[in-house]
C-alpha cells in the first residue's frame, strides 16, 4: 500500500497583521505546526513525495513560495530546530529587490484608505480599464485579478498609475525578498533545497511559449549560478500552468512542479504537476484538525 503522501505549500513566517492575502504565519504557530505535524506524519524533502512509497505512515513536503527576507530570519531557525527539511521556490530576478512584490504595494495602497469611492483609470495594451474603486477588501481583490495575468513590466506601471491615482505616493519597503548574499546563507542551512519560481512571478499560462521557456528556463540558470548547487524542482506562480508550461518546464530540466491545487499527491500524479495545500495562520489545535483531514483524504487518493 502507499504511504498517503501530501505536499505544504507556505510563504511567510513573520508578525504581520496586513494580511489580505492569506501568506503570513506567525512564527509561534509556524513552531507549532511543526511540532504537530511530526506528530501526524513524516516529514520528508519535496523530491521524496514522489513517486509514492509504501507503508502506512503519511509523509508530509513543506515547501515556501517567493523568497521572503523572513524565510531565512524565521522559518529556517524552526525548521533546524525540528531537523526537518524543506525546499525554498525563490523568484530569480526579484534577489535584492528594492521595492516589494506587486501584491504586497497593492496591498499597501489599499492600506492607507479613503474615504467613499476613487475614480481610476489604467491604459493597458488595447483596452483601458476605468470605474470606481473603494478601499475595501473586494475592490483590492478586483484589482489584483486584473493585474494577475500582466506581465512584470506590465503591471509595476499599473501600480504606480494606482498609487498617484489613489493618493499614496510614498511607498515604504516592508516586506522585501532576499538578496543574493541572504538566499546564499539558506541555501547552507540544513535540509534546505532551492527551488524556481520563475525569473519575475508572472501567470505562466497567460504568456507565449517562448516566454514562459525564457521564464523557467532562465531562473533555472541563475540560481544554480548563485548557490552552486543544481536546480531540479519549480513552482509555478499563483499555481497559473498549462501543458506549455510542463513541456517548458522538463526541457529546461525541472524534474519535479508544483502547482496550487488542494489535494494530495497520488500515484498517477505527474510530477511536474504536484498538488499542494496551502496552510494559513492557523493555531496548532486548528492545524491540526486541518491536517488530518487532509491525511484522511491522501489515504483514499494513495492508489489512485
Amino acid at each position: 500500500m502507499s504511504a498517503p503522501t501530501l505536499v505544504l505549500m507556505y510563504h511567510r513566517v513573520d508578525e504581520d497583521e496586513n494580511d489580505p492575502f492569506k501568506l503570513v504565519v506567525h512564527p509561534k504557530r509556524f513552531r507549532e505546526h511543526l511540532r504537530r505535524l511530526q506528530r501526524l506524519a513524516d516529514v520528508v524533502a519535496l523530491r521524496d513525495a514522489w513517486p509514492l512509497a509504501s507503508g502506512l505512515r503519511p509523509r508530509v513536503a513543506i515547501t515556501f513560495d517567493d523568497g521572503y527576507i523572513d524565510n531565512l530570519h524565521n522559518a529556517l531557525p524552526e525548521l533546524e530546530r525540528e531537523g526537518l527539511p524543506a525546499t525554498f521556490f525563490v523568484i530569480s530576478d526579484g534577489l535584492g529587490d528594492t521595492s516589494e512584490c506587486w501584491w504586497d504595494q497593492l496591498e499597501q495602497i489599499f492600506r492607507s484608505g479613503w474615504e467613499g469611492s476613487r475614480q481610476i483609470r489604467l491604459p493597458i495594451r488595447d483596452c483601458t480599464l476605468t470605474g470606481e474603486v473603494y478601499s475595501d477588501l473586494s475592490g483590492l481583490l478586483e484589482l489584483h485579478s486584473f493585474l494577475l495575468p500582466l506581465r512584470g513590466d506590465e503591471i509595476q506601471p499599473m501600480i504606480d498609475l494606482l498609487r498617484d491615482q489613489l493618493g499614496y505616493s510614498s511607498p515604504t519597503l516592508e516586506r522585501r525578498l532576499m538578496n543574493v548574499e541572504e538566499l546564499r546563507a539558506l541555501a547552507s542551512g540544513s535540509g534546505v533545497e532551492i527551488g524556481a519560481h520563475t525569473r519575475t512571478h508572472p501567470s505562466l499560462a497567460d504568456l507565449d511559449r517562448d516566454d514562459q521557456s525564457s521564464e523557467l528556463a532562465g531562473s533555472r540558470e541563475r540560481l544554480r549560478e548563485l548557490v552552486g548547487t543544481d536546480v531540479t524542482t519549480v513552482s509555478y506562480p499563483f499555481g497559473s500552468h498549462n501543458g506549455d508550461t510542463i513541456a517548458c518546464a522538463r526541457s529546461a530540466g525541472f524534474e519535479v512542479g508544483c502547482t496550487v491545487e488542494a489535494a494530495p499527491v497520488r500515484s498517477s500524479s505527474d510530477p511536474l504537476e504536484l498538488p499542494r495545500f496551502a496552510v494559513e495562520n492557523w493555531d496548532g489545535y486548528e492545524f491540526e484538525q486541518v491536517a488530518r483531514r487532509w491525511i484522511e483524504q491522501a489515504q483514499t487518493y494513495a492508489s489512485t
